[in-house]
C-alpha cells in the first residue's frame, strides 16, 4: 500500500481528496 504514503501529503487537494474517497471505498 504504497500508494497511500505518497498520497497523504496531497490529501489537501480537493480533487485527490474525491478520488482517494473513491478508491478507498
Amino acid at each position: 500500500m504504497s500508494d497511500k504514503e505518497f498520497t497523504i501529503p496531497v490529501v489537501q487537494d480537493p480533487v485527490i481528496l474525491a478520488k482517494l474517497n473513491a478508491i478507498e471505498q
